[in-house]
């Protein structure tokens, strides 16, 4: 940007202006330093927002697993796969294997063995999730089918019998069995 200034004193002469490019350097420290404050302010808000979005990509596979699940339990009258492979059984219903990867998991290598392993009927990949088996679809719709193999942050993603997947504190979590705990 250009600006005119009109100099004042001894040296002026009657109707000189000095031409000046660019801007001033009160001008650029002002720009930074309103530059420097946005994006300590919006910084935290845009983590938030990734984990957030993370958080809700667990949930829906958690459903997704959830749908797989009761596929499953139309096929063997009710019954839910059994305690000793609960993901494994469901192999044939689940089409995309990186349901089975939550994507706040802190093991990178678990979306790559999911992506990678060929998947033989009945055997589990690695998965991001406890679930547990040998329920029925008559037992107690609030009963915890799956959750979060590890808690984040305040919590994890719990899936219940019915369905419906729900965020839940740490404080809570430890009142809600899973196996392996």
């Amino acid at each position: 940007m250009t600006t005119t200034r009109t100099i004042r004193g001894p040296q002026a002469r009657p109707g000189y202006t000095f031409l000046r490019p660019g801007y001033t350097f009160l001008e650029l420290l002002a720009t930074l330093g309103i530059i420097l404050i946005l994006l300590a302010v919006l910084t935290p808000v845009f983590l938030q927002t990734r984990n957030d979005a993370r958080r809700t990509g667990c949930a829906s596979n958690l459903s997704q697993i959830g749908i797989a699940v009761h596929l499953y339990a139309q096929d063997y009258s009710g019954a839910l796969p059994p305690a000793n492979d609960a993901l494994g059984a469901t192999m044939p219903q689940i089409k995309n294997y990186g349901v089975l990867t939550c994507p706040m998991d802190l093991d990178p290598q678990s979306a790559r063995m999911n992506a990678l392993q060929s998947v033989q009927p009945g055997v589990a990949p690695y998965s991001s999730y406890r679930v547990r088996g040998g329920l029925s679809t008559d037992d107690d719709p609030m009963t915890a089918l799956a959750r979060d193999r590890q808690p984040w942050h305040n919590g994890a993603n719990v899936l219940y019998l019915d369905g419906r997947v729900e965020w839940i504190s740490r404080s809570r979590l430890k009142s809600i069995p899973m196996p392996g705990e």
